[in-house]
């Protein structure tokens, strides 16, 4: 998955609430071998975020291992079939 522009902003919105100076967000920047966020792949995303939330930042994105978790109890919960039973329930809630 690439990255699009929301990803990107959701990087200098993080960015910016944490108060980070352009110095130590190249920093973090270079820890994944990149000089841009554009270059991030998506699991390098997902990291710099965790390391943005371990900062202080509230992410708005369920995190990698959120994702794994939900799943594995939507199949625990609902078999096989969990993404038909989860969208029947997700409608009937939001009516």
């Amino acid at each position: 998955m690439e990255l699009n522009r929301n990803h990107i902003s959701l990087i200098h919105v993080a960015k910016q609430k944490l108060g980070l100076k352009e110095e130590e967000y190249r920093a973090l920047l270079h820890q994944f071998n990149v000089n841009s966020s554009k270059d991030l792949t998506y699991a390098q995303f997902e990291r710099l975020l965790e390391q943005f939330e371990k900062l202080g930042f509230e992410s708005p994105y369920l995190s990698y291992k959120q994702k794994v978790r939900i799943k594995g109890l939507a199949k625990k919960v609902y078999g096989e079939d969990y993404k038909q039973a989860l969208s029947k329930e997700i409608e009937k809630q939001a009516g």
